[in-house]
C-alpha cells in the first residue's frame, strides 16, 4: 500500500496496548517469497494469505481466530475471578489473623489479670503454663514451675502435712479418667512452706478427640476459712450463751416457786380465817386478789422453767397408757372459770367409745388447756368447740397402718392474719405487740405447746382467718414409737447445747510470744484446754493453779530449781514436762529428769500432736477420775492403780479444791475420801448435790461407818471400799462399770 505498507500497520497494531491482541491475517499478491512470510509472522500475525482469496478458506480461518478470541476471552474472565477470589481470600485470612492476634492478646491480657490462679499440665501432670496469679499465690517464678510434676510441688500432702500419694491426687486422677472436677476444699502449698486453703477446678482439654492434658483454676480461699471460723465460733458463743441462760432458768425452778407457794399459801390462810372471823368483803376479795396474782404469776413462771427445761435438754415425758374421757372431764372442770370470765361456751364433739393411748398424760392436759385458754382469750361470747376423732393411715415408707388420735380447738373469735401466724409458735413472741397490749401473757404457751407435741410424737397445725376465728390441731399417735420418741425429744435442743469439753489442759511456759501463740493455734485447733507464760515462777504457780496435765516449757527456762520444783511439789506429781528446744546448742544444757521429752522448734502440728499421743493426751480418748485424797501416800498409790487401767487422774489434797476445780476439769468418776480436813466427805456430797454435775461418785475410808453414815451416803454413791479390806481388781472392776450400776451403796 502506497505511504504505509501492511508490515508497518501491523507494527503499530501490535505497539498499542489496546489492539495488540487482535489477530493480524495478511492478504498479498505482490509477496510471495518465503521471506515476506516471515516477516510478518514475525511481526505477529496470526495467518498469511495470498491472492487470489478463497473465499471459503478465508471465512473458515476468520471463524477460527472468532473462537480463539472467544476462549481467550473465557480464560481471561476465569483468571479474572480466580484472581479476585484468592484477593478475597487473603483479605480475609488477613482479617482473621488479626482478630486472631486481637483475641489472644485479649485472652493473654484475661490470663494475666484474672485474679484466680490458673496453670495447665501435660498427660504427665508435667506444668506447662502458669499466669501471674498463680506465681503470686503460690510465691513461685514461672520459670520455677514450667516443666515440675505440679504434684510433688504444690499439691503433695493434705493440710496436717500428711504426704498424699499420686493416685489419691484429685488432679492426677481426672487426667487419668477424662474427667473434669471440681474440689471445694483443698490445700496447695507456698514456696516457703506454709498450706494454702483453696478451692480449685480441673478441666480436661481435647484436641482431635484426643486428650493433651487439663487446665486447673484455683483459687485461695484463707479468708473464707476466717470468715466461718469466725462465724463458727460466735455461733458457738451465741449457742451457749442461750444454753446458759436456760441451764439458769431450769436450776431456778426452787428459787422461784418456794416463795411463790409461800404467798399463795399464806394468801389461802388468810382467807380462810377471813370467813370464819365473818370480816368484811373487801378485805376477802383483796386476798382473792392476791392469791389469783400469785397463781397466775406462779403460771408464768413455769412456762419459762418449762421453756427453759426443754431448751436445756431437761424435759422428759412420762409415759402411761390412759383413757383420754378422763382426762377431757378434767380439762372440762379447769376450764370453766375461763370460759366464765367472757361468756363463752364449749362445745364438745367426740366419738362414742374412746380408745386407750399410750403417752404423757400431764404434757397433753397442759397443751390442751393451753389451748383453750388462748380460744377463751380471744373470744368474747362465742363459742369453743373441742372435737376429738381417730384416724387410721397407712405409713408413708412401711404398709403398716399409723394410728392416731385428733384434737381440734376450735374458736370464732378474733383470728389471725398471715403475717401474726408466723411468729406464733416462736418463744416469747405472740402474734404481735397490740397482742401483748391488748391480751397480756408471756407468749410461751404455743411455744411450749408446739415443742410438747413433737415430744409425744406429734404435730400441731393451725388453721384461722382474720375476723372469723382460729382452729388449732394436734395428731398424737396411739401407741409411741419408742426410737421416735427419743429422737423428737433430743431435736427439742436447742443446736449444740452441750457442756464444752473440760479435757487436757495444757500451759506453755517461754519467753517468745510468737512461738507461744502458734503452739496455743495448734493445741486449740485439736481442742485442749491451752494457756500461755512467760515467766517461770508465775508459770509455776499458774500450773499449780490450773492443775496442768502437760507443761511445754522453753529449754532456756529450765534451771536446777525448775527440775527440783517439779520433782517435789505434789501437785505437779502427775504433770508431764515437754521441753521447747530452740537451739540445738542447749540441748544439753540440763541434766534433764526422766519425765520430760524434747520437742524441736519450729516444728509442725503433727509432731506436737504425735508427741501427745505418745502421753496418750490426745482428745478425751481416756476417761477423767477425780481422786480426791488428802493422804500423800494413799493418794499416789491409788493414782497408779487407775493409771495402770488407762484413766486420767486429776488428785486434789482438798475437797475444797476438787470444788474449785469441778466445773473446769468434769470427770467421769469421783473418787472420794470421807475424813478429810476443813471439809470432809459429807460436806463435799452436800455441794456436789446442789450443782447440776451429775457424776458417779465410790467412796474409799479408812472408817468403819454406822448405819446411820451408811443411809447418810444412801442415794449419792455407787460402792463404798474400805482401806485395807478391798481387793484392786474389785476396784478396777467397779472403775469400769461404774456407769452400768444404780445409785445405791455397795460395801
Amino acid at each position: 500500500m502506497p505511504d504505509m505498507d501492511g508490515f508497518e500497520t501491523a507494527t503499530l497494531i501490535r505497539g498499542r496496548k489496546k489492539t495488540r491482541h487482535i489477530p493480524i491475517v495478511f492478504l498479498t499478491a505482490a509477496y510471495k517469497s518465503e521471506n515476506f512470510k516471515q516477516k510478518g509472522f514475525g511481526i505477529g500475525a496470526a495467518d498469511y494469505l495470498t491472492k487470489p482469496i478463497d473465499e471459503a478458506q478465508l471465512i473458515s480461518r476468520i471463524q477460527s481466530y472468532l473462537r480463539f478470541i472467544e476462549q481467550e476471552r473465557l480464560h481471561n474472565q476465569v483468571l479474572s475471578q480466580t484472581n479476585l477470589k484468592l484477593q478475597q481470600e487473603m483479605q480475609h485470612r488477613e482479617e482473621a489473623q488479626a482478630k486472631l492476634e486481637h483475641l489472644s492478646h485479649q485472652n493473654q491480657t484475661i490470663l494475666e489479670n484474672m485474679a484466680e490462679g490458673l496453670f495447665g499440665i501435660d498427660l504427665q501432670c508435667r506444668t506447662t503454663f502458669v499466669n501471674p496469679a498463680a506465681t503470686h499465690i503460690l510465691g513461685y517464678q514461672a520459670e520455677e514451675l514450667i516443666g515440675l510434676l505440679q504434684h510433688d510441688v504444690i499439691h503433695y500432702a493434705i493440710a496436717d502435712g500428711t504426704p498424699t500419694p499420686k493416685h489419691d491426687c484429685p488432679i492426677c486422677n481426672a487426667l487419668k479418667k477424662e474427667q473434669s472436677c471440681q474440689i471445694d476444699n483443698e490445700v496447695f502449698w507456698h514456696k516457703d512452706g506454709h498450706a494454702i486453703p483453696v478451692e480449685y477446678n480441673v478441666a480436661i482439654i481435647h484436641e482431635d478427640d484426643l486428650m493433651t492434658g487439663a487446665v486447673v483454676t484455683f483459687r485461695d480461699i484463707s479468708e473464707r476459712k476466717k470468715n466461718e471460723q469466725a462465724l463458727k465460733a460466735a455461733k458457738e458463743h451465741a449457742e451457749y450463751a442461750n444454753y446458759a441462760k436456760s441451764r439458769f432458768l431450769a436450776n431456778m425452778s426452787h428459787e422461784l416457786r418456794t416463795p411463790l407457794n409461800a404467798i399463795i399459801g399464806y394468801s389461802e390462810m388468810l382467807g380462810e380465817e377471813a370467813e370464819d372471823l365473818a370480816l368484811d368483803d373487801d378485805f376477802s376479795k383483796d386476798l382473792q386478789k392476791i392469791q389469783h396474782s400469785g397463781q397466775h404469776l406462779l403460771g408464768l413462771i413455769n412456762d419459762v422453767l418449762d421453756i427453759s427445761k426443754i431448751e436445756a435438754g431437761k424435759m422428759t415425758l412420762d409415759l402411761e397408757t390412759f383413757n383420754p374421757e378422763l382426762l377431757i372431764q378434767e380439762i372440762i372442770e379447769t376450764s370453766h372459770p375461763l370460759l366464765k370470765q367472757k361468756n363463752n361456751h364449749l362445745k364438745l364433739e367426740f366419738p362414742p367409745q374412746f380408745f386407750e393411748i399410750q403417752n404423757d398424760s400431764v404434757k397433753l392436759k397442759q397443751v390442751l388447756l393451753n389451748l383453750i385458754s388462748n380460744a377463751c382469750k380471744f373470744t368474747e361470747e362465742g363459742q369453743i368447740t373441742l372435737h376429738i376423732s381417730y384416724h387410721k393411715s397407712p405409713e408413708n415408707t412401711t404398709q403398716k397402718i399409723y394410728e392416731y388420735i385428733e384434737f381440734a380447738v376450735q374458736d370464732n373469735g378474733i383470728g389471725m392474719t398471715e403475717q401474726q401466724q408466723k411468729n406464733l409458735f416462736q418463744p416469747f413472741m405472740q402474734a404481735d405487740n397490740s397482742t401483748t397490749r391488748k391480751y397480756g401473757g408471756s407468749g410461751l404457751g404455743l411455744a411450749i405447746s408446739q415443742r410438747f407435741v413433737k415430744m409425744m410424737g406429734g404435730k400441731i397445725q393451725l388453721q384461722s382467718q382474720f375476723g372469723q376465728g382460729s382452729c388449732f390441731t394436734i395428731q398424737l399417735p396411739l401407741k409411741v414409737n419408742q426410737q421416735q420418741l427419743e429422737n423428737r425429744i433430743a431435736e427439742q435442743k436447742l443446736p449444740g447445747h452441750t457442756l464444752p469439753q473440760h479435757g487436757t489442759v495444757i500451759l506453755i511456759i517461754s519467753p517468745h510470744e510468737q512461738n507461744n501463740l502458734i503452739l496455743q493455734q495448734f493445741l486449740d485447733e485439736n481442742a485442749y484446754a491451752s494457756t500461755t507464760c512467760s515467766e517461770v515462777e508465775t508459770g509455776l504457780k499458774l500450773a499449780c493453779k490450773l492443775r496442768a496435765d502437760l507443761i511445754l516449757m522453753d529449754i532456756e527456762l529450765v534451771s536446777d530449781t525448775v527440775i527440783k520444783h517439779f520433782k517435789e511439789n505434789p501437785i505437779l506429781e502427775d504433770t508431764r514436762l515437754i521441753l521447747i528446744n530452740g537451739q540445738d546448742t542447749q540441748a544439753e544444757k540440763q541434766d534433764l529428769p526422766e519425765l520430760a521429752k524434747m520437742l524441736p522448734y519450729p516444728t509442725t502440728q503433727t509432731e506436737v500432736i504425735e508427741l501427745l499421743q505418745q502421753y496418750q493426751l490426745h482428745h478425751f480418748s481416756r476417761p477423767l477420775v477425780m481422786l480426791i485424797e488428802d493422804d500423800e501416800l494413799s493418794r499416789k498409790y491409788t493414782s497408779v492403780i487407775f493409771q495402770k487401767e488407762n484413766w486420767r487422774v486429776f488428785s486434789c489434797e482438798s475437797a475444797q479444791i476438787a470444788l474449785e476445780h469441778l466445773e473446769k476439769r468434769r470427770p467421769d468418776l469421783i473418787v472420794l475420801d470421807l475424813n478429810m480436813p476443813n471439809m470432809d466427805g459429807y460436806e463435799f456430797l452436800s455441794h456436789l448435790h446442789q450443782t447440776s454435775i451429775n457424776v458417779p461418785v465410790i467412796i474409799i475410808t479408812g472408817e468403819e461407818l454406822s448405819q446411820e453414815q451408811r443411809l447418810r451416803l444412801e442415794g449419792q454413791v455407787i460402792a463404798i471400799f474400805h482401806k485395807g479390806h478391798y481387793r484392786t481388781k474389785e476396784l478396777i472392776a467397779k472403775l469400769h462399770n461404774c456407769y452400768a450400776h444404780e445409785s445405791s451403796v455397795e460395801t
